[in-house]
């Protein structure tokens, strides 16, 4: 039975006696007694002993009412309890009732005031390895040790939306700035996803304030790189610690640094009209982008600049500025891990390659490079190890043993297709022409890495009609909303102007200059490819405006949640990467480029179309279509050209003529012609020959050097000419490069090796090369 007498036992001072006496006589504690069933009236005891013991053990006097005690209180109800969750709510009403029942005021006020903190649930990790003291204590929403000045209270929608659940998160800091800025992010973040108040998330917001011990935060705009980086590196170690390893579904530290600093920099956008993350390699998009995640991995930011002096760290994630004109190309990332290279110097050779060449991060083999580079030292190695039969001293990384050993290697793995093998051959003859001098490398070694013959072309390939059918309905098919909606404008727009595909993703809202209803046209003003960034104006029909016009209706929801970068721009769309209360706005040059690609793979698999296509096909097939009416007599060459945007020399050069005799010097003498242009010069005349200059590689050509430039190099005398900006030769001296292709094409045929043959075919395609820029200079002089 339950007395006066066994509570007095318990409670010593008489404040205390009398308040728990009068509770016990209120409804609430009568209510909690009544709901234990009363098949086991044991239970009514166990409750009341378990309450007056709890409460007596940090409790002595009013005074001892705290938020701190109670906090203490509330870990002491046992787990293993049939009902804590009736002793929580005991003791919530309890407090709550002491609050306007209290002897003292200072208690009463104390209590009023932090009364809303006195919830019911508790949280509890579901994984036994966490169920540590130290978490449990922290991530409660009851932290141990904690005042009510460092908690946050938050209300979380359930499952279903149906009911509300409050929580306490422990904010570790009493820091009203910090206050501010978690809260915020907090509600702003669990609105959408219930994680970010689970065990990790807790975590970090538990731990936020220690992790900023190293710098002075006084402003939002005291956030940076090296605070971000400082976090990063705390937050891992304090994981570590705390043997803590969030699952995939989880909110890790990381994401949750990601995550905060991009809400940072939208509340400072929204609030002050400009971004607060502006540094080149710290910024919204960078923290977007997937290369972000390589910076919980040791990775630095690098910006490329062959001025500058090349870093000595061997993780980088390269950034590399591109053409303002075009946002597609506006900042290029790309993660180059050099530890992967096991020899320190070839290490050093590809960073000053990196370093010194135009780097273009989209279609940069490195992975390729990093097999070459330790099969070079895996070989060296060997042949050093071969000493007694091998002078050192003249061992080399890149000897033409290994050189002619790894292609042979390339274009044999059928694991890769052609042009998979074309792409690698390409990229190390580029590595190794930079390293030419350093190494020794003869040029009749590096002639050897040519691309294997192909009649396969990326572009200048223009939709045959029936192919041209099959896509516009496919695309049009696939149409589900407004972005959707864009991307198929853009294709509409390429197909049916001359503006190149890059340069209409990147108009910009304004670009509309006049529209002339009447006269059923309008211009617009954009950045032309050879324009040097300035814009042009141009003429479109009226329905080509309308199609821009609508493009800026259809993009005006990614429009209002724009950074002011991307403002500026027509054809833009959210990030599927973010959930839809973020709303971040991208660029959709890399979304088009995939939808058709994707379109192009599933019509080809179907059967559907003929082959393959870019999406630079539309702009060929426009192309093809005009000069297609030049060649049937529907436009004069002048008109053409106002139709193209380019000179019929330069269409027919790039689109039309140059591929037709290509073609033809390909199919003839069984080689691949690259895109490249030759090292010397072709003239029209042989009258705009200096006569002084002498004739050169038997009257193929002449030498427009006062003296050799290519004195000492050891270089086979065949390519050693033609293979130097120097060299001139002219029209009439066509016999003589037909006659020595013949004969070139001859000796292939009798070669008794690979290497003999292919040495021959690299001088087919070069005197090819040649012959492919005298025979336009012909037809350009007829």
């Amino acid at each position: 039975m339950i007395t006066k007498l066994s509570i007095a036992e318990a409670l010593s001072d008489n404040s205390m006696l009398t308040l728990v006496t009068n509770w016990m006589q209120t409804d609430e504690w009568k209510e909690n007694i009544a709901s234990l069933p009363p098949s086991e009236p044991y239970l009514v005891t166990h409750a009341f002993n378990n309450f007056v013991e709890l409460l007596s053990t940090y409790v002595i006097k009013e005074q001892d009412l705290t938020w701190e005690n109670y906090c203490k209180i509330i870990h002491g109800t046992p787990r293993l309890y049939r009902y804590p969750r009736l002793l929580r709510k005991s003791f919530r009403e309890f407090f709550k009732f002491a609050s306007k029942e209290a002897k003292d005021q200072n208690v009463r006020t104390y209590l009023e005031q932090y009364s809303y903190l006195f919830i019911e649930n508790e949280i509890y990790s579901n994984k036994n390895n966490r169920n540590t003291p130290f978490l449990e204590q922290t991530i409660s929403n009851f932290p141990i040790n904690s005042t009510p000045s460092e908690v946050l209270q938050v209300k979380v929608p359930s499952r279903g939306n149906e009911e509300i659940v409050t929580h306490n998160i422990f904010l570790g800091t009493d820091n009203p700035l910090m206050h501010e800025l978690l809260e915020s992010f907090i509600n702003f973040k669990i609105t959408a996803d219930a994680r970010w108040i689970h065990l990790m998330s807790r975590v970090c917001y538990s731990f936020f304030n220690a992790s900023l011990s190293q710098a002075k935060i006084s402003d939002i705009t005291d956030f940076t790189e090296a605070t971000f980086k400082s976090q990063v590196e705390y937050f891992n170690n304090l994981f570590l610690e705390l043997k803590l390893e969030p699952s995939e579904k989880e909110i890790n530290s990381f994401k949750f640094l990601v995550h905060f600093y991009i809400f940072l920099n939208d509340v400072h956008q929204k609030s002050n009209g400009k971004q607060l993350l502006l540094s080149s390699t710290f910024n919204k998009d960078v923290l977007l982008s997937k290369q972000v995640k390589s910076l919980n991995k040791d990775f630095q930011f690098v910006i490329l600049n062959p001025l500058d002096s090349i870093p000595e760290f061997d993780k980088w994630i390269l950034f590399n500025q591109g053409t303002k004109s075009n946002i597609s190309h506006a900042v290029k990332k790309k993660r180059i891990d050099f530890t992967l290279i096991k020899n320190p110097q070839l290490r050093i050779d590809m960073k000053q390659y990196v370093w010194s060449t135009t780097f273009q991060p989209n279609g940069f083999p490195y992975s390729r490079f990093v097999t070459f580079l330790n099969a070079t030292d895996d070989f060296y190695q060997s042949r050093t190890k071969l000493s007694h039969i091998t002078d050192t001293d003249k061992l080399t990384f890149f000897s033409n043993e290994f050189l002619f050993f790894y292609y042979a290697k390339v274009v044999s793995d059928e694991k890769y297709s052609k042009s998979s093998q074309n792409n690698t051959i390409q990229a190390i003859r580029s590595f190794l022409k930079y390293h030419q001098d350093k190494y020794k490398i003869s040029n009749i070694v590096i002639e050897q890495w040519r691309r294997k013959s192909s009649m396969n072309e990326r572009g200048g390939v223009p939709f045959s009609p029936i192919d041209f059918e099959q896509i516009r309905d496919a695309f049009k098919e696939s149409i589900r909303n407004e972005e959707d909606e864009l991307l198929y404008i853009v294709f509409q727009l390429a197909m049916s102007t001359k503006i190149r595909t890059g340069n209409i993703l990147s108009l910009k809202r304004d670009c509309i200059v006049s529209v002339d209803e009447q006269a059923g046209y309008g211009k617009i003003k954009y950045v032309h490819k050879t324009s040097h960034c300035e814009p042009v104006e141009e003429v479109l029909l009226l329905n080509h405006i309308r199609l821009i016009q609508k493009s800026i209706q259809y993009s005006q929801r990614a429009f209002e949640c724009a950074d002011e970068r991307l403002k500026k721009y027509i054809f833009i769309g959210f990030s599927r990467l973010w959930n839809s209360q973020s709303r971040v706005s991208i660029s959709l040059s890399r979304r088009y480029e995939h939808t058709f690609n994707s379109l192009i793979d599933n019509l080809y698999q179907e059967k559907r179309i003929s082959k393959k296509y870019s999406f630079n096909s539309a702009r060929d097939t426009y192309m093809n279509d005009v000069y297609e009416g030049v060649e049937d007599g529907h436009y004069s060459t002048l008109e053409a050209t106002t139709l193209s945007g380019d000179s019929p020399k330069t269409v027919y050069k790039h689109y039309r003529k140059r591929n037709r005799i290509k073609r033809y010097l390909e199919a003839v003498n069984e080689v691949f012609l690259s895109s490249e242009e030759v090292c010397g010069t072709v003239l029209k005349d042989e009258k705009m020959v200096d006569e002084s200059f002498a004739p050169i590689q038997n009257n193929a050509g002449i030498c427009s050097a006062i003296e050799c430039t290519k004195t000492g190099v050891e270089e086979d005398w065949f390519y050693k000419c033609l293979a130097c900006t120097k060299f001139v030769t002219t029209c009439e001296r066509i016999p003589i490069f037909e006659q020595r292709l013949e004969n070139f094409k001859t000796k292939r045929e009798e070669s008794t090796s690979e290497t003999e043959m292919n040495y021959y075919t690299g001088l087919i395609e070069l005197y090819s090369a040649y012959l492919l820029e005298m025979y336009l200079k012909l037809e350009d002089k007829s």
